[in-house]
């Protein structure tokens, strides 16, 4: 590596910061949906069945995308193709309280587990092209444990719920993917 590439830069962390915020905010909109599931059954009229499918469909999206969304960050670039993703998951996030059915409901989730597929098989290639050897544990470290700030803040959704209603908190929750 050249002295340049070594040479530690705040952009690098800026990066970071960024690949973490995506971290953050997949996990916060993909575990929102536990706080609301009572709420779903109900404006769906979805039995405990339909209602396991429907939590179900995301991680059979999210398992299915894993290396074709690698590999569409290897192809588009991961300047394209993170940004991307992260819009159209947060779009999918948007439009959950707007299913009308159990199908439509499933389509949605698994959209936005295949959205959701490419944050990691993303992130790790940013770390290793933005930063030298020495360093990438340490961004990894971040981007892994920004994932866990995603979850604790999807507990304080809950009075969020309360407050705006469900179907708000899936808007505002959408809307931080935008942002």
């Amino acid at each position: 590596m050249s002295q340049e590439i070594d040479r530690p830069t705040r952009v690098r962390w800026v990066v970071a910061g960024l690949l973490g915020a995506a971290g953050t905010i997949a996990y916060l909109d993909h575990i929102v949906i536990a706080n609301v599931v009572i709420e779903l059954r109900e404006e769906l009229n979805l039995s405990a069945w339909q209602a396991g499918w429907v939590l179900t469909s995301f991680l059979i999206g999210y398992g299915l995308m894993q290396v074709p969304m690698g590999r569409l960050g290897d192809v588009r670039g991961i300047r394209f193709t993170l940004p991307a993703i992260v819009l159209l998951w947060s779009l999918m996030t948007g439009l959950t309280p707007l299913a009308w059915s159990f199908a439509i409901l499933m389509l949605i989730r698994m959209m936005f587990g295949m959205a959701q597929a490419g944050v990691f098989p993303l992130t790790v290639p940013g770390i290793r092209r933005w930063f030298p050897l020495e360093s990438r544990t340490t961004a990894q470290g971040l981007v892994i444990s920004c994932t866990r700030v995603g979850a604790l803040l999807a507990t304080f959704t809950a009075p969020v719920i309360v407050i705006v209603g469900w179907k708000l908190a899936f808007g505002i929750c959408g809307a931080l993917g935008v942002v």
